[in-house]
């Protein structure tokens, strides 16, 4: 198993993410690090405005991948690249869903 090493600002600021919307709300958004290093993740880019939230839903939309995308890039000519994604469950769901499978399956053929 791979170690991949979280820097206690990015911690903080996907616990902040995750917490600042109500805890019965589904919310994500993308990892980022250092190109040259694979494993170590130094920021995150959350899901904007655009994510269709719910108690069991969290979807990327179009428009929330097109912002998303956008500030990736930004932060790609500065030497950093996507290394993931985060995804933040209610209360008392424990598991990915279905439908989180087949996004997660989506990401990884992309």
């Amino acid at each position: 198993m791979e170690t991949i090493i979280f820097t206690v600002e990015v911690i903080g600021k996907i616990l902040s993410n995750c917490f600042s919307l109500s805890s019965a709300v589904e919310t994500g958004g993308i990892l980022i690090g250092p190109k040259n290093n694979t494993k170590v993740i130094t920021d995150i880019i959350p899901s904007t405005k655009y994510a269709e939230r719910s108690r069991c839903t969290y979807n990327q939309s179009q428009k929330d991948v097109d912002e998303l995308n956008i500030k990736l890039n930004e932060l790609q000519n500065e030497g950093f690249d996507y290394k993931g994604d985060y995804h933040k469950h209610p209360s008392g769901m424990y598991y990915p869903s279905h439908l989180d499978m087949h996004t997660f399956n989506d990401v990884l053929n992309d």
